[in-house]
């Protein structure tokens, strides 16, 4: 099970500013409560690694990390395959 999803897909973000990528990624994510109470239900903390393919103003990977931290959660690291 994916510990977050999107609820809210977003138009190209390659033709956007900064400013306009970071307004439209936020609420795109929402937690998946059931995976993360098995999460949470661990004796150890759990590490969680968010990997995005390809990372430019870091606007998703940033809402992306903030809804988990929002959910408790903070051994979280962002790993990107291009940037």
């Amino acid at each position: 099970k994916d510990l977050i999803y999107r609820v809210q897909h977003t138009e190209r973000q390659t033709l956007k500013g900064r400013g306009e990528r970071l307004e439209s990624s936020k609420g795109i994510f929402q937690v998946n409560e059931g995976a993360a109470q098995q999460i949470r239900n661990r004796e150890n903390e759990s590490l969680i690694v968010v990997i995005d393919d390809v990372v430019t103003t870091g606007s998703t990977m940033k809402e992306a990390l903030d809804i988990l931290r929002g959910a408790g959660f903070s051994n979280i690291v962002g790993l990107s395959l291009a940037h």
